[in-house]
C-alpha cells in the first residue's frame, strides 16, 4: 500500500494520507489518480485494473465536498516502477511510505505515535481490515471465508502486488 506524509498547513502538522489530488476539468477519476499517484509517489500504475467508487461527502455537516476513491495496481518489478521518481512542485515535500498491507495497522500505530496525525480514510482501511481478521480468525474450518472476504469489502483492500488508494477531489 502507497501512503504519503506531508505538512498540511491547516493542520499545523505533518499527515499520513492516500495519495490524493483534485481532477481536471475534462478528466477521468481514473486519469487524475493515474496522475497524482506519479506525481506524489514515481510509481505508474495499471490503469486497466483501476476500481473507482461513486462519489462520497466527507463531512456533509460542513461542507459540499465530495471525493472519489481509486483503487489501482502497481506493478513494483516493472522497468518503470523499480526507481520510482516524483515529479513535485516546488512546494511540495512529500515522504512516500511503501507499506505491506498486512502490516498496515502497525504502521499507522508507529507513524501516529511518532505526532503524525491520520487522514481518516487509512483510519476506516484499518478498521476494515481488522474487522476481517477478527471474522476469519472466529470461523471454522467448514466456514466459507465470509469475515475475510467482509472486512475486505469494508477496508477496499485488495490482495496482489502494490495497491495504491488515490483519493481525489474535483475542481469543479
Amino acid at each position: 500500500t502507497l501512503l504519503v506524509r506531508q505538512f498540511r498547513p491547516p493542520m499545523g502538522c505533518e499527515t499520513v494520507e492516500l495519495p490524493a489530488g483534485l481532477i481536471d476539468k475534462g478528466e477521468s477519476a481514473v486519469e487524475a489518480a493515474v496522475r497524482e499517484l506519479r506525481e506524489e509517489t514515481g510509481y505508474l500504475a495499471d490503469r486497466s485494473t483501476a476500481r473507482v467508487s461513486d462519489p462520497v461527502c466527507l463531512c456533509p455537516g460542513l461542507t459540499n465536498e465530495t471525493v472519489q476513491l481509486v483503487q489501482l495496481d502497481v506493478d513494483a518489478d516493472a522497468p518503470a516502477n523499480r526507481t520510482p521518481t516524483q515529479s513535485l512542485e516546488e512546494t511540495e515535500h512529500i515522504h512516500v511510505l511503501e507499506v505491506p498491507l498486512g502490516g498496515l495497522p502497525q504502521e499507522l500505530d508507529r507513524q501516529i505515535a511518532q505526532g503524525f496525525v491520520l487522514f481518516g480514510s487509512l483510519q476506516l482501511l484499518r478498521i476494515g481490515l481488522e474487522v476481517g481478521r477478527e471474522l476469519e480468525g472466529g470461523r471454522s474450518q467448514a466456514e466459507p471465508r465470509r469475515g475475510m472476504l467482509a472486512g475486505m469489502a469494508l477496508s477496499g483492500a485488495a490482495v496482489g502486488a502494490l495497491t495504491a488508494w488515490t483519493l481525489l477531489r474535483s475542481r469543479y
